[in-house]
């Protein structure tokens, strides 16, 4: 008879718990109010089926998921005080009044942050050696009339489609697919001013005064006068007369057949364009018509003589105002959202990366699956019944919940170690441009006059305290969850900071903690070094007419490395990962034995991050972190994998908080994972587990994984065992003793009886 094996047992080995707020809109749901909304406890049970409810739940399955489910609107409000200038404020906290808001993921500062993400996961270059303008240009406002551009050819490309099925006559079953086409890019359009903020087409008008600017001086460089006045222009092409000699007549700029369809084509879209700027566009854009034209013109071929007003030196002058103007509420802005929001863009990034590492293609390892607390963990430890009731069904789901439902990681990211590392995003303290003569509003509410007395707000550290930590870790190593924590990333926790002073303040903060259930994970990483977050957003002509560079500056970028850590450990219990890295895999067995420390494991298994730094690890660090093999330890040394530069951050340490009795060396993080499948095997088998549950389990499974060493063809690199290791049934009957190559792992198994105490237990 065929007898389950033990994946078919324990179904998965990666679900995680990321305890961290990323909205707090009260009708976003969070973990506290799960665990509080009910005066009398709940059953395990009815939590676990609360926390997986679809609408209401706390689970997701992938990033995607995550950004639907918990990515928060940040509402963009503009204050004014008396004598000073306007100045434009963002918060996360919906104000009592009606204003705009955009959805975190849609603004293009998050979008750059994604974008240096990817790059960096595929180029071989240090820090100091990539290039940053090119990811830095999405903020440019001539990149956004790119992103115009593209949706204009686009819709040029798909009206040519249309109107061959017009001219044709016949049914076709592409008209489907062209209307949804047309859809997607009608929403891409309506994206653009959905928030209703005038601020957000300030990209596109600097990119048309600058396109007006550009035509002027072109015109002006090749035909002006000594005495610097410019001729009246029009544009014309050479005939040959009735008199045949060459004369000229006037012509429009698109005049080739080409052009001229293409205008036929998209102007036949324009009505459809209108329609959907008067039905979707909020009231305060709606009601003026020059934001519709400027949508309309910026989607329809653009043409030299488009671009011309009359040039004169006045009119000039006049554009270059205009742009400097809404460049200078542009940069305000900007920077402003930038500073607002660059903690909890941190945030996202962080569970990014988390799934960037522990799934394939965005797919998590079957039957795993994310629980996002939506709350800080000390929030949790502050309310006494949310943190009794947090300690009771987790320690339901971290040891009696066998199969799909148990959850065996956690993440606790932004602790606070040294509050003198830490960055604090404080408001600039630039002056603001109003931009209320620019879009006066119709209906006379005064969107951009509101008035508010100025106050400075005390800047709210966005971490958990050490102490909370701690706590929240030993809550969770009692539900035999393993944790991983992070000193908060910024620009003194990463890989060109560590030094070996610093790791020994970690071991001594930490050495209370002393659990296999707790990781703690360094360096950090780096994503927009505070050295460089200085962003071209355009030029302006200072007093004496000469063109400057226009720069603005956000904050650094940095990514707590936990969410790299633990999404790395549950990678490896992925098997399509494992065999996507080229590594010998069975479907048997769960990925808990993969050592990144053992071979080439670590040059295989790497990190999706560049190599920050371009000089080798100091000796010191090294030493420091290799003496008792201490923590989760990334490095980004130069190394060689069959012949090839490994481009990658990569592990050079993967221990538990733990030391054992009598060592002075760190246990490594897959004796305890071992150690949790094996009884977790031992509890389908027979819970209680008697002695003849692991006399059973001995001779079905021990053996067979011993036996499979003796066969180069069942030498997986996800098996249990390894070659001389074994699991034995202890002295005393009652533990279990698992002997790995460097360690030994014994453990008391829960209800171990003989046959008539176990007869008695299950009698009563």
């Amino acid at each position: 008879m065929s007898r389950d094996t033990p994946m078919e047992m324990v179904k998965q080995t990666g679900n995680t718990v990321i305890l961290e707020e990323f909205n707090s809109d009260e009708n976003v749901t969070n973990l506290v109010t799960l665990l509080t909304k009910d005066s009398e406890e709940r059953t395990a049970a009815e939590f676990l089926t609360m926390l997986k409810d679809k609408d209401d739940g706390l689970v997701v399955n992938s990033y995607e998921d995550f950004l639907d489910r918990f990515a928060p609107m940040v509402y963009e409000t503009c204050v004014s005080s008396e004598g000073e200038l306007p100045k434009f404020v963002y918060t996360l906290e919906k104000p009592p009044y009606d204003c705009p808001g955009i959805k975190l993921n849609l603004h293009p500062f998050y979008k750059m942050i994604v974008n240096l993400m990817n790059r960096k996961a595929s180029i071989d270059k240090v820090n100091l050696e990539f290039i940053y303008d090119d990811i830095k240009k999405v903020l440019s406002p001539l990149e956004e009339m790119e992103s115009f551009k593209d949706i204009r050819r686009n819709l040029l490309a798909n009206m040519k489609e249309v109107q061959k099925l017009m001219d044709s006559g016949k049914p076709s079953s592409d008209a489907v697919r062209l209307k949804k086409n047309f859809d997607y890019l009608r929403d891409q359009i309506s994206q653009k001013y959905e928030s209703g903020s005038p601020v957000a087409l300030l990209g596109i008008l600097i990119a048309d005064r600058q396109l007006q600017i550009d035509a002027m001086k072109e015109v002006q460089n090749s035909i002006g006068t000594s005495d610097g006045n410019v001729p009246k222009i029009e544009y014309v092409r050479p005939v040959i007369t009735d008199q045949m000699t060459i004369g000229y007549e006037k012509i429009e700029t698109s005049s080739s057949k080409e052009a001229e369809d293409s205008n036929a084509l998209l102007l036949q879209y324009r009505e459809a364009i209108e329609d959907d700027f008067n039905e979707q566009a909020p009231a305060e854009i709606r009601e003026n018509k020059a934001f519709c034209n400027l949508m309309v013109s910026s989607l329809l071929p653009q043409t030299r003589k488009n671009a011309l007003v009359e040039i004169t030196p006045e009119n000039l002058n006049k554009l270059e105002m205009e742009k400097k103007q809404l460049q200078d509420i542009y940069c305000s802005t900007l920077t402003s959202f930038a500073k607002a929001v660059s903690h909890l863009v941190e945030k996202f990034i962080g569970v990014r990366a988390f799934f960037d590492h522990a799934s394939v293609n965005g797919k998590l390892a079957d039957d795993t699956y994310v629980i996002i607390s939506n709350c800080k963990a000390d929030k949790i430890l502050k309310n006494e019944i949310a943190k009794k009731r947090f300690a009771k069904y987790f320690n339901h789901l971290g040891v009696v919940e066998k199969a799909e439902n148990r959850t065996w990681f956690a993440i606790i990211p932004g602790v606070q170690f040294n509050e003198k590392d830490y960055s604090v995003y404080e408001e600039s303290d630039d002056s603001d441009v109003s931009i209320g003569d620019m879009f006066p509003s119709r209906s006379g509410s005064g969107f951009f006059s509101r008035k508010k007395d100025k106050k400075s707000e005390e800047h709210q550290s966005p971490l958990v305290t050490l102490s909370s930590a701690k706590e929240m870790m030993n809550i969770l190593a009692d539900a035999k969850i393993m944790t991983f924590i992070n000193d908060k990333a910024c620009n003194n926790t990463g890989f060109a900071t560590m030094k070996s002073e610093k790791i020994k303040t970690y071991k001594n903060e930490l050495k209370s903690v002393n659990s296999e259930y707790g990781v703690f994970s360094y360096p950090n990483f780096t994503i927009l070094p505070k050295e460089r977050t200085d962003i071209k957003i355009g030029n302006e002509q200072n007093s004496e007419g000469v063109l400057k560079d226009k720069y603005i500056q956000v904050p650094g970028v940095y990514l707590d490395s936990a969410y790299v850590s633990c999404g790395m450990v549950v990678g490896v219990q992925n098997l399509e990962l494992l065999k996507g890295k080229g590594l010998k895999v069975s479907r048997s067995f769960p990925g808990v034995r993969f050592d990144f420390e053992e071979g080439e494991h670590n040059k295989i298994v790497t990190t999706n991050l560049n190599r920050e730094t371009a000089t080798e690890t100091q000796q010191d660090v090294r030493n420091e972190i290799l003496v008792d093999r201490f923590g989760f330890a990334f490095a980004d040394n130069r190394i060689m994998h069959k012949g090839n530069l490994v481009k990658s951050c990569y592990v050079i340490n993967s221990r538990t908080l733990a030391k054992r009795p009598g060592s002075d060396k760190y246990k490594p993080i897959y004796t305890t994972l071992v150690k949790n499948v094996v009884d977790q095997i031992l509890r389908t088998l027979s819970d209680p587990v008697s002695d003849n549950t692991i006399k059973e389990f001995k001779k079905d499974y021990v053996n067979d994984w011993k036996d499979a060493n003796k066969d180069p063809d069942k030498k997986y690199d996800n098996r249990i065992l390894m070659d001389d290791e074994t699991i034995e049934q202890g002295e005393n009957k009652n533990s279990i003793v698992i002997r790995f190559n460097h360690e030994t792992e014994a453990w008391n198994v829960l209800d171990i009886n003989d046959e008539s105490n176990a007869k008695v237990k299950e009698n009563k």
